[in-house]
């Protein structure tokens, strides 16, 4: 039985959440930075692309997925590389 640690799932890293079940680590370092929980609508990206790196400067919260996918398709449409972006979170 698994009594806390991080675990790889979906190549997300997973904490326990202290209910029994699981939170997304990246979830929870940005949690703890903004004072709050992330709303369900609220959309966490990686920086550097690497779902692995939870730094903080490596995280970047976004409103919504529909202004996570414009992110993403304006770095696609203009071949620029992700780490453009400078963390909202610090």
């Amino acid at each position: 039985m698994w009594k806390g640690g991080t675990t790889i799932s979906e190549g997300r890293a997973m904490l326990r959440d202290g209910k029994g079940g699981r939170i997304r680590r990246y979830r929870k370092v940005v949690e703890d930075i903004i004072g709050r929980q992330l709303l369900k609508r609220e959309v966490v990206h990686h920086i550097n692309e690497n779902s692995l790196n939870d730094v903080v400067t490596n995280l970047y919260r976004f409103r919504n997925s529909s202004a996570h996918l414009r992110w993403h398709l304006f770095l696609r449409r203009h071949a620029l590389p992700g780490e453009i972006l400078v963390s909202n979170l610090i």
